[in-house]
């Protein structure tokens, strides 16, 4: 298949919903995705550094190699063509390109 007819023949049946966190004046938004994140909150954009793991009391002749982990409820995403900018509480259409999470696109806005 040509590179070029991909995105020509996406499978768009499951469309999402990303709500814009704050207002941007470019075209870099951070936007909340319930359904990634159905139990965090989407009144403000966060990114948190949880605690750090004490591993003095674990049993391991291996070092192990546990860092700190860091907590978010947004994600930041282009905007789609047309968009030069997003203010608070935008919706916008996500898609997942193959259907994996770790490729959302911004198709557009409502």
């Amino acid at each position: 298949m040509n590179k070029l007819n991909f995105y020509d023949n996406l499978d768009l049946k499951y469309p999402e919903i990303a709500i814009c966190l704050e207002n941007t004046v470019t075209n870099i938004g951070k936007f909340f995705i319930p359904i990634l994140t159905p139990t965090l909150s989407k009144k403000e954009p966060y990114y948190k550094q949880d605690m750090e793991f004490n591993v003095r009391n674990v049993v391991n002749s291996q070092e192990l190699r546990i860092f700190p982990t860091f907590t978010s409820n947004y994600i930041e995403l282009p905007l789609p063509k047309g968009y030069e900018s997003a203010n608070k509480d935008d919706k916008f259409i996500v898609i997942f390109i193959g259907g994996d999470i770790n490729k959302p696109v911004l198709i557009g806005g409502y």
